[in-house]
């Protein structure tokens, strides 16, 4: 992982002041690096705007299976009670629009229209509702807060889910960038048989600086 900028601030109103970041992460996979990932925020000319966007490329043997870089974008507001998004993306960059996903959060009349594999759907929300990008930042503003990240509910896959977060204790993880003391979570939807391991440096202000990404039994 390469961590190129990030700040946080807070102000006495307690609603989050962000500035931009830009972070760098290497893919692997049984010992072989097989992928990049670039996630960046930058705020907007809009009043407590952000764009939150995540690229993935594929290097090495890999990109004989896939070439083309996978954009994944989250637009959203910051308020005093947390995240509030507007918009999410995928581009996978295929020909194909049927692989993307494109989800709209209409927060007057409640919807998140939702469009996913070429089927579009209105999903009722409430307030707290987040797209899948945007539960990831939250998960560390909360930490940043001192709070300990518990559930969040994500539009995904035209579907509400529920990402659950377990508390695993401390770990000092060495990365490319130098070796960080962590607090470690599992990140879990119900319905999942997949789950991730989660490793955030509080040095970097609750950065992540691992994943891995587990089979359950």
């Amino acid at each position: 992982m390469g961590l190129a900028y990030t700040t946080l601030a807070q102000e006495e109103t307690s609603m989050p002041q962000l500035t931009g970041f830009e972070l760098t992460y290497k893919i692997q996979a049984y010992g072989f690096s097989i992928g990049e990932i670039q996630i960046s925020l930058t705020k907007t000319d809009d009043a407590n705007a952000y764009i939150y966007q995540n690229r993935t490329r594929a290097l090495g043997i890999a990109k004989a299976y896939r070439s083309e870089v996978i954009s994944e974008t989250s637009r959203f507001r910051v308020t005093q009670t947390g995240l509030v998004p507007t918009q999410y993306d995928l581009d996978d960059s295929t020909d194909n629009p049927d692989d993307d996903t494109h989800i709209t959060f209409d927060w007057n009349a409640g919807i998140a229209d939702s469009l996913h594999d070429g089927e579009q759907r209105d999903i009722e929300i409430e307030f707290g509702t987040l797209d899948r990008m945007s539960a990831d930042l939250a998960a560390i503003l909360d930490l940043q807060a001192g709070h300990k990240p518990e559930r969040y509910q994500v539009v995904h896959r035209n579907k509400l889910r529920i990402y659950k977060f377990e508390y695993l204790g401390e770990e000092d993880v060495k990365t490319p960038a130098g070796t960080f003391s962590t607090v470690k979570y599992r990140r879990q939807r119900p319905e999942s048989k997949s789950s991730g391991i989660i490793w955030f440096a509080p040095a970097l202000c609750y950065h992540v600086v691992q994943i891995e990404s587990r089979q359950n039994d």
